[in-house]
């Protein structure tokens, strides 16, 4: 074997690993050979979701469940469903989850695209406006303003569910059976908090839909602003073509107005005029056929 020549021999080869600052660099490795990244919301939701577990627990040790406490039992596994999404939701905005194929998008896709979104809103502002936040919208769900008031009045609930469950558990326990000796009082306030579980999983599916919906307006936005610079490029650069197409075939007429005034300050002159097909429509006639109008058109000659 060592007759052979060894083309890939790198001792005579130039690299540009010192072009990488030390800081960036020990960041990379770091994190290519170990997950650097944290869902700071995990604890909360992972403590929530055994939370749910031990009242779902206790409620099915009871046989004979009234409406109120049956309605907690739906409202409970709805919400620890919800918590469940919100946990993947959350995971995907903390790159935690990095596959393409679980994500509506990966962390890098969101952050580009808000940054690029939230510096076109920057560009097209007024001159002198002050910037505003156009990114966070998309990682609302991990903004402690919005999601940590939300969480505080969950837990009041959760506590208020443990106290009265409790009190539920020892009624039962001290009956000798499993049957439900409980005051109506006691299984009123449960329901009253059942429904507020249920406000709560709506209130969680909100966050994942607006989190999403804000990538989904940006990302649509950052299209439309590269079409619109791609519409003035292709006029200004090939007027007697693209500029035909551009200003005179596809555009409205308030359309072909800004884009006339782009022309003119840029000195180009767009030959021709807009196409007018409107002149067709006063030869159509409807086609009568069937016993009636088909909604057909014949063009007289």
């Amino acid at each position: 074997m060592s007759s052979y020549q060894n083309i890939f021999a790198s001792s005579n080869c130039s690299v540009i690993s010192g072009l990488i600052p030390p800081g960036v660099k020990k960041f990379v490795n770091s994190f290519m050979s170990g997950n650097l990244l944290q869902n700071p919301l995990s604890i909360v939701l992972s403590t929530f979701g055994e939370q749910i577990g031990g009242f779902m627990g206790k409620l099915n040790e009871i046989e004979d469940l009234d409406n109120n406490l049956k309605e907690l039992n739906e409202k409970l596994d709805k919400v620890n469903d919800k918590l469940q999404k919100f946990q993947n939701h959350t995971d995907i905005l903390s790159g935690v989850i990095r596959n393409p194929n679980q994500a509506y998008a990966t962390l890098d896709q969101i952050l580009g695209v808000m940054s690029a979104y939230n510096s076109m809103k920057d560009v097209l502002k007024d001159p002198g406006a002050q910037l505003e936040d156009n990114f966070s919208q998309a990682f609302s769900s991990l903004n402690p303003r919005i999601v940590g008031p939300f969480f505080e009045n969950f837990a009041e609930n959760m506590a208020e569910i443990e106290r009265l469950l409790n009190e539920v558990s020892y009624q039962v326990d001290a009956s000798g059976n499993k049957e439900l000796i409980a005051t109506a009082s006691v299984l009123n306030e449960l329901g009253k908090l059942a429904g507020n579980i249920g406000d709560a999983s709506e209130s969680i599916q909100g966050f994942i839909d607006g989190d999403e919906a804000a990538y989904i307006a940006a990302a649509a936005a950052l299209a439309d602003y590269a079409l619109a610079n791609g519409l003035v490029a292709s006029l200004l650069s090939d007027p007697c073509f693209g500029g035909q197409v551009v200003m005179n075939m596809i555009s409205s007429t308030q359309g072909r107005d800004a884009l006339v005034d782009v022309a003119s300050e840029n000195g180009i002159n767009v030959p021709n005029g807009p196409v007018d097909f409107s002149r067709i429509v006063g030869k159509a006639r409807p086609m009568q056929g069937f016993g009636g109008d088909i909604g057909s058109i014949s063009i007289d000659s």
